[in-house]
C-alpha cells in the first residue's frame, strides 16, 4: 500500500488539473457560444475582438457611489452585456456538464473533490471581484461623504439633483398643511421614488401608486408626477389632469425635467 500522504498530494494534484481543465474548456466554449450568438443576432456586428474587449471593460468598470451601490454585489456598469453573475453561474454550469458527462464516456466514478473544486474556483472569482469592488467603494464613500453633515453629503452625492429639486419643493410647502401625492411608473420600491420622497421629508407625502385617487384627495393637496406616467396626460384646455379612470381639476406649480408639480383644486361634481 503506498503511503498516505502521497497518494493525498496524487489526489490533489489530479482534481486540480482536472478542475483547470474544465474550467478553461467551458469558458471557450461559452465565449465560442455568445460570439457565434451575437454574430448572427446583431446586423452590425462590432467583431468579436471589440466584443469581448467591450463585456471586459463593462466588468471591470465601477459604478458611481450612490443609495443603490450596497445592493450590487458584483460591481461593474449597471447594465452590462452580459452580467457578470449570469456568467459565472453558466460557467459553473457547463463545467459540471462536462465533467458529469466526461466521467460517463469513460465510464468512470466521479470525484466529489472535482465538483468542489469547480464550485470553489468560480465562487472564489466571483467573491475576489466583489471584494475587489466593495473595497474600492468604501475608499471612494470615504473621500466623498467623510466629516460632511446630512446636507453636505447629500450635495456631495452623483443624485444631488434630487435633493436640490426637494429643497425646492419642500420651500413651497412648508407652511402648507396639504398633502402631497407621488405618482411614478413604477411600484412603490422604485429607488427614484423612494430617494425624492426621503429628500422631501417631513413633507406629508404618500408615495405609491401611478395614478391618483380622487376619493381620498381635498381640493389643496399636490399631486407630483416624476418624469412621465403612461396615460395620465394634462389636458390644457381645461386644467386638467386625465387618465384612463378619471380626472383631476389641477393648477401646474412647478415644472422640471424631473418632476411636475399641481395643486387640486377640487372636481366640480363635490371633488
Amino acid at each position: 500500500m503506498a503511503p498516505l500522504a502521497p497518494r493525498i498530494a496524487s489526489d490533489l494534484v489530479a482534481i486540480v488539473a482536472t478542475v483547470g481543465v474544465l474550467l478553461g474548456v467551458s469558458a471557450v466554449l461559452l465565449l465560442a457560444g455568445y460570439l457565434a450568438f451575437a454574430a448572427l443576432s446583431a446586423e452590425n456586428h462590432p467583431g468579436a475582438v471589440a466584443l469581448l474587449d467591450s463585456i471586459m471593460t463593462q466588468w471591470g468598470e465601477r459604478a458611481p457611489v450612490d443609495g443603490r451601490t450596497i445592493n450590487f454585489l458584483t460591481g461593474g456598469a449597471w447594465e452590462p452585456h452580459v452580467p457578470f453573475a449570469l456568467a459565472a453561474a453558466a460557467w459553473f454550469w457547463l463545467a459540471v456538464i462536462l465533467y458529469v458527462l466526461w466521467c460517463w464516456l469513460r465510464n468512470a466514478r466521479q470525484h466529489i473533490g472535482v465538483l468542489i473544486g469547480v464550485f470553489a474556483a468560480v465562487w472564489l472569482t466571483t467573491d475576489l471581484r466583489w471584494f475587489r469592488e466593495s473595497t474600492a467603494h468604501t475608499q471612494e464613500a470615504y473621500r466623498q461623504f467623510a466629516g460632511k453633515n446630512t446636507e453636505q453629503r447629500a450635495v456631495a452625492s452623483v443624485d444631488s439633483y434630487l435633493y436640490f429639486y426637494a429643497r425646492r419643493i419642500r420651500a413651497r410647502l412648508e407652511h402648507e398643511s396639504s398633502r402631497l401625492y407621488i405618482l411614478h411608473d413604477s411600484d412603490w420600491n422604485d429607488y427614484l421614488r423612494l430617494r425624492l420622497n426621503y429628500h422631501l421629508l417631513p413633507l406629508n407625502a404618500y408615495n405609491f401608486g401611478r395614478y391618483p385617487l380622487p376619493e381620498y384627495m381635498r381640493p389643496g393637496d399636490r399631486v407630483l408626477v416624476i418624469l412621465e406616467v403612461p396615460e395620465l396626460v394634462f389636458r390644457r384646455q381645461d386644467k386638467k389632469l386625465v387618465w384612463a379612470q378619471g380626472e383631476l381639476s389641477v393648477v401646474p406649480e412647478d415644472f422640471d425635467q424631473l418632476a411636475t408639480l399641481y395643486r387640486y383644486v377640487g372636481n366640480p361634481e363635490g371633488g
